[in-house]
């Protein structure tokens, strides 16, 4: 009869520990708003930016991502499927993410051209845009039940890579693609 109760007592502790850290585990947010203060991607683009990731079930995420290059003027734009392998809710989170990403703008290539009307040296962009593919791993640490910050790197391939330089040459080919991004956000 001893050992009935104490196996009955030790199944009730261990019922409420398991429901307590589920009720623990509940308290992180579905939604995460994030300021990317830093961000660099090939190319010497280094820019700012932000993005929204909702949580669509335990183990996925969806992450849209909107960077501004503060060198240059490009913007790139991604929509990541995160893959957490050991649920999202939690306060140290890793995911690798499947993304696609866009990129758009003019790239400061270097060159200068000599205007004979004006006797002046100017320099050259190009224009380019970028569709590819990477693959991100991505480290989630919320700090406090609120507080959110974030890395984010990857290599992928732009399967999609026009450049159109100022004389009107363009070419497509495809290129090595990579990117780091810290946030620091808001998790509710």
């Amino acid at each position: 009869m001893k050992k009935l109760i104490l196996f009955a007592f030790t199944l009730l502790s261990l019922a409420s520990t398991v429901n307590a850290q589920k009720e623990k585990d509940t308290r992180y947010g579905k939604n995460i708003v994030s300021f990317i203060p830093f961000a660099a991607f090939t190319k010497n683009s280094v820019g700012v930016g932000a993005s929204y990731e909702g949580m669509l079930n335990e183990y996925i995420g969806l992450k849209v991502p909107l960077f501004t290059a503060i060198n240059q003027r490009y913007y790139a734009a991604a929509l990541a499927l995160k893959l957490y392998p050991t649920k999202n809710n939690g306060p140290a989170k890793y995911a690798i993410a499947p993304t696609l990403m866009f990129g758009a703008g003019d790239e400061r290539d270097g060159g200068r051209i000599l205007d004979p009307a004006t006797n002046t040296f100017t320099n050259t962009t190009t224009q380019r845009t970028r569709f590819g593919f990477l693959l991100n791993n991505t480290f989630n640490f919320t700090i406090m039940k609120q507080f959110y910050i974030g890395i984010d790197g990857g290599l992928g391939v732009n399967y999609y890579d026009q450049e159109v330089k100022n004389n009107g040459a363009q070419f497509n080919s495809t290129s090595f693609l990579a990117q780091i991004h810290f946030s620091t956000g808001y998790r509710f």
